[in-house]
């Protein structure tokens, strides 16, 4: 039971780091730019 909810739980963890880089990654990029 473990080994099945695993990859779910992964994939859930995964799908909120991709929606945070897609949302700050951006900013924080063009912020590093705009310093240098």
């Amino acid at each position: 039971m473990g080994f099945r909810e695993l990859p779910v739980t992964h994939d859930r963890l995964l799908g909120i780091a991709v929606r945070r880089y897609a949302m700050d990654g951006p900013v924080t990029v063009e912020n590093r730019s705009a310093e240098s």
